[in-house]
Formats: C-alpha cells, sequence, structure tokens
C-alpha cells in the first residue's frame, strides 16, 4: 500500500534527520522488526491536550462530504449514529431538524470514533539532541536516529501509512498563526485533526507516522518494520552509569546487523561519569530540568 507524505505544513525531504526517544524494551523490540502505535485515544489517556485543537464543525462536515461524495458521508453518518450511545441517539431524535445540531452532533461523533481508530509513531526532527526529548520521553532509554527516507523504506507494504509534520495553530482567534481551514496548507487537515496541535507544542518539532487500527484497541503493533535499514544511530541514555552504558552497547552491537548503527553514550553533557558521584549530579541536573505536571487532570479542572 502506497506511503502518503503531506508537506503542506512543512517538507519532508528524505535527508531529514529524526529521533525517537524510548525505552530500552522498545529498542530491543524495533530491532526485531515491530513498534507498537498507541491511538489517539490512548495518548489523551496521558496527554488531555492530545488532538483537542480541532476545526469548526461545518469545516469538518463540509470536508467530509467533498472527500468521497454526500453518499459516502452519509453512509459514515450513519455507521456513527448505529454506534452511538442510546441517551445520544435519544437526543440526536429529538433535534434532528435543526441542521446545526445534526452538523455538531456527527462532526464530534466522528472525531471520538477517530481517536480510537488511528494509531501513531511521533519523531522529532532535529540535527542534535534534545534535553527536554531526554527529560520527557527519553529517561532511562535511548534515541534512535534515522531520516525521513529510511524511515520510509523501513515501514511494511501491507498498510497504509500518512506522515506528516504536526501543525503548530495558535489558539488565539486574532493570530495570523491560528488554524485557517480556507487556506490551502491547512485544508489537509480539516478531516485529520491528529496532524495538528497548538503552539505550546512547538518545541517537540514532530514529524508524526499515522495509520488504522481498531476502535476496540488500544492501538496496533506494526510488524515487519525494516529495522535494519531504519535505526541508523542509538544514543544511550546520558543517566546510565558508565557500566550500564558499556553493557547496553556491547549487547547491541553483538546483534546480528546488516549495517550496524552507530552505538554511543550521550554527549549531551559532556563525556560519560565515570563514578557514581558524577553521576548523580547529571541525575540531579535532569530531574530539575523542565516543569513537571500533574497527568491526566482534564482541561476544565485545570483552568482557573
Amino acid at each position: 500500500m502506497p506511503i502518503e507524505v503531506l508537506e503542506q505544513a512543512g517538507a519532508l525531504p528524505d535527508n531529514l534527520p529524526l529521533w525517537r526517544y524510548m525505552k530500552l524494551s522498545s529498542l530491543f523490540l524495533l530491532i526485531e522488526g515491530a513498534t507498537f502505535f498507541p491511538s489517539i485515544a490512548t495518548l489523551r489517556a496521558a496527554d488531555p491536550l492530545e488532538g483537542d485543537l480541532q476545526p469548526d464543525p461545518p469545516w469538518v462536515s463540509g470536508a467530509l462530504a467533498k472527500l468521497c461524495g454526500q453518499p459516502a458521508a452519509d453512509e459514515l453518518d450513519e455507521w456513527l449514529l448505529a454506534g452511538a450511545e442510546d441517551w445520544a441517539r435519544r437526543y440526536h431524535e429529538l433535534n434532528k431538524d435543526n441542521p446545526q445540531h445534526n452538523t455538531v452532533f456527527f462532526v464530534d461523533l466522528y472525531q471520538r470514533q477517530l481517536a480510537k481508530r488511528r494509531a501513531v509513531s511521533c519523531w522529532f526532527a532535529s540535527d542534535i539532541e534534545s534535553a527536554g526529548m531526554w527529560s520527557i520521553y527519553g529517561r532511562g532509554g535511548v534515541a534512535v536516529g534515522t531520516t525521513i527516507g529510511a524511515l520510509k523504506n523501513a515501514l511494511p507494504d501491507n498498510r497504509h501509512f500518512q506522515i506528516s509534520r504536526i501543525r503548530y495553530a495558535d489558539r488565539r482567534c486574532s493570530s495570523p498563526d491560528r488554524f485557517n481551514p480556507e487556506a490551502p496548507a491547512d485544508r489537509p487537515y480539516i478531516h485529520r485533526p491528529y496532524f495538528i496541535k497548538g503552539r505550546e507544542y512547538h518545541h517537540e518539532q514532530e514529524v508524526r507516522v499515522v495509520t488504522f487500527c481498531y476502535g476496540q484497541e488500544k492501538g496496533v503493533t506494526v510488524r515487519n518494520i525494516k529495522s535494519d535499514g531504519l535505526i541508523c544511530e542509538v544514543i544511550l541514555s546520558p543517566l546510565w552509569p558508565h557500566g550500564e552504558a558499556k553493557a547496553v552497547a556491547a549487547v547491541l552491537r553483538k546483534h546480528p546487523w546488516q549495517n550496524e548503527p552507530v552505538i554511543r553514550s550521550s554527549d549531551l553533557l559532556g563525556s560519560m561519569p565515570e563514578n557514581e558521584e558524577t553521576h548523580e549530579r547529571f541525575e540531579v541536573f535532569f530531574s530539575e530540568f523542565g516543569e513537571y505536571t500533574e497527568e491526566g487532570v482534564p482541561q476544565l479542572m485545570r483552568e482557573l
């Protein structure tokens, strides 16, 4: 199946360097040719703002009707209504003659069901390591380096993938950088809210790979990944004691690579500490880096 590359949110040349910060166990799974893509709904359990920045319902409804024609849009509405909760169907029955209600009602159902059926793999576009990414996603793990070209070549051809930079939009309606459905660059993302985030996430410089998953699952394990061509570099966490880092590097080098990647310790904070006292100072630095927030608190609970 084809890989669909969307570049309206930013160019994706084949030589663009990418990083994915992950647990060591996730690296071993990737080396075996598999990786887990969590669904958008699963990501929301840890980040309530995931996928919450969405175009207005009339734009979404219009985009869906144009995508495959009105009959396909009507079929989607019937399917959404059949799968809705009893109270939602009763509420719709009372208000079905209100066109504005219908638009908001069905777009809300669509976005909720879409979040269960789109699974993603998130990559950081940069030519250097990121202290923020280590602190948030890679604590005690590794950073895997690759490129857009290597990523596209490594994905299996038995399923459909979309790849795009995240469209970081300003939440302020008066901002020139707000999401504008009338703009040609924003139009492809109207019915794909999983490619839209608020500007508060801009530091992540995310490139996202998206595929389908079943609604009753928390995501999908994508198999048959050509990991030997995907993994160009493996950087070991700067938090690891020197002895542990050497041991993990030795194990990784024993793998029968066809093209062995660069395997090294992070030099983010200088040379790898040689003793536990120095290592503890590194750990204190990372524990104080950035702001730690309580996870899972809904937006209405957090706002004053």
